[in-house]
């Protein structure tokens, strides 16, 4: 057993696929076969289970993975720890949408002033995307909103946001000092994707008093709903710092009855990471940034 077999066993564990291991690899399709056959063999038992040409990991398979993911791991460290004294000093940071438009390039040029010696690499996308490429060690560091993430990854608690609900001034709502789930269920919603943890807290608020909305808009993106909301087409509900990062003095804030959820962002690494002197610093300068300081 080697540590080629063991990367290529993490990565058709990671992808629940011969063909697509290979493809992510770039080898044949075969070898990763043999790979597989020989660790099995190297094992005297079946790391999946082949059934309706799918992969099924084994229970002992899962062991190994969990083994072999580390290993993986560490060794990538050892190559970047190398890297690193040679003068290729860098951080790859991953990011949502939203935040790459409320904070991202902003702290990337003030920790570049701080640490100009140190080369930051952004990569922009969806959460599972962030989440994965920190488990394969394709990122070091992520800064993402939301709630639940996977249990391999720590998490530093950077900003708490309450989501509040806003409108145009010249809303009729606007001029209630207290706006029910009655009234708002009866108003053209502007909302985030289904799923999606804001979008969860406001569904359940309605649920809870027993009503059914239906958005006409949804939009992973807050900032087009605020610009959506200053055109006067609805009501949304977005966390506050997306709200103060666009400064409008045509919406304002409802204070809606009964209504409290919170947005939280964190700077999430793998639980196994080794972090580097640079990486420790990309960390410390976050906790204490002024972008995050009203948590």
């Amino acid at each position: 057993m080697t540590l080629r077999h063991l990367k290529i066993f993490v990565v058709v564990c990671q992808e629940k696929s011969i063909t697509r291991a290979a493809e992510k690899l770039y080898i044949a399709q075969p070898a990763v076969s043999f790979a597989i056959k020989e660790l099995e063999n190297n094992y005297g038992t079946r790391l999946f289970e082949r059934l309706s040409r799918k992969l099924y990991i084994t229970p002992f398979g899962q062991e190994v993975y969990n083994y072999a993911q580390r290993i993986v791991l560490l060794y990538d460290e050892l190559e970047s720890f190398f890297s690193s004294q040679s003068g290729q000093n860098s951080i790859r940071i991953g990011c949502g949408a939203t935040l790459s438009e409320l904070y991202m390039p902003q702290i990337a040029k003030d920790f570049s002033s701080l640490y100009p010696i140190t080369k930051l690499y952004i990569t922009v996308d969806n959460a599972e995307t962030i989440e994965k490429m920190l488990e394969t060690n394709d990122l070091d560091l992520a800064i993402m909103e939301g709630t639940n993430h996977p249990n391999n990854l720590t998490e530093e608690l950077l900003q708490i946001n309450p989501i509040v609900a806003i409108c145009h001034k010249t809303h009729p709502l606007a001029q209630r000092e207290i706006v029910t789930a009655e009234d708002l269920a009866n108003e053209d919603l502007l909302l985030r994707e289904k799923f999606s943890p804001t979008r969860q807290s406001v569904d359940y608020f309605f649920a809870s008093h027993n009503l059914s909305i239906t958005p006409v808009w949804e939009s992973m993106d807050a900032l087009a709903l605020i610009n959506a909301v200053d055109k006067q087409l609805g009501i949304s509900f977005i966390p506050l710092n997306h709200f103060q990062h666009m400064p409008n003095e045509n919406l304002t804030i409802l204070n809606v009855e009964g209504f409290k959820a919170d947005r939280f962002i964190r700077l999430l690494y793998h639980k196994d990471k080794f972090l580097s002197p640079a990486m420790k610093c990309f960390i410390q300068y976050c906790q204490h940034s002024k972008y995050f300081e009203s948590r």
